[in-house]
């Protein structure tokens, strides 16, 4: 597997990546937010909740999904909702919540 790259990066940036163009494929994006980063201080952690709201084809979701289950990120899917997409019974709106993990940035001059 890949190299987990999260460690220090910003998480807006990790979540811009999600919801980038590219990483998206077909699905367009109605809705991001994301809650401000709760550091665990006896775990060396950080954790960031996130709610992402697509909408686009069932056929499109289900890659996207796997894609995000390859990010190159410690994330985890806490829930997702489908409803069909009122008007465009072709199109699933998904609801996806989920989690971004990250470890705490050491003191300056350690490794």
């Amino acid at each position: 597997s890949g190299e987990v790259r999260s460690s220090y990066q910003d998480v807006s940036a990790l979540l811009k990546e999600l919801a980038g163009r590219e990483f998206l494929g077909g699905l367009r994006i109605e809705n991001l937010s994301y809650l401000p980063t709760v550091v665990d201080q006896g775990q060396g952690y950080a954790k960031t909740d996130f709610t992402l709201n697509v909408r686009g084809s069932f056929n499109d979701l289900l890659p996207y999904l796997e894609r995000i289950e390859q990010f190159p990120a410690l994330a985890n899917l806490e829930n997702i909702s489908l409803k069909v997409a009122e008007g465009q019974p072709q199109d699933v709106q998904a609801e996806i919540l989920g989690r971004l993990f990250q470890i705490k940035k050491p003191p300056e001059g350690r490794p």
